[in-house]
């Protein structure tokens, strides 16, 4: 039997599977090794919570959203972090944080 891992974020209002996670990656980690931006993104993470990722930095974050890809306008609450390699390193969310600050989003594996 064939053991599939799924993984997904609940971050306050929204819920994201890892195909979610991997466009918003992609996307991030093309501009960011094309030199190029949507708005302010992406851009480099500087961790000041001290969140405990698995790689080492530089971190870079990017907006993602329910059910599309980034590519203009307000970019919500909710960020991808990723390292320079494309490494995803979590989601975080404005939301329930400090002012300007972010949280954890929430991970789930379940194995089917």
């Amino acid at each position: 039997m064939i053991k599939i891992n799924t993984t997904t974020w609940s971050c306050s209002a929204h819920t994201y599977n890892s195909s979610d996670v991997s466009r918003a990656i992609a996307l991030g980690y093309a501009l960011l090794h094309d030199l190029s931006y949507v708005g302010y993104y992406p851009h480099q993470f500087m961790n000041l919570e001290a969140f405990d990722f698995v790689t080492e930095p530089p971190y870079f974050e990017y907006p993602i959203m329910p059910g599309d890809i980034y590519t203009s306008g307000p970019p919500g609450p909710d960020r991808v972090i990723f390292d320079d390699d494309g490494v995803v390193e979590g989601l975080i969310t404005h939301n329930g944080a400090s002012k300007d600050g972010f949280v954890a989003c929430k991970e789930k594996t379940m194995s089917a």
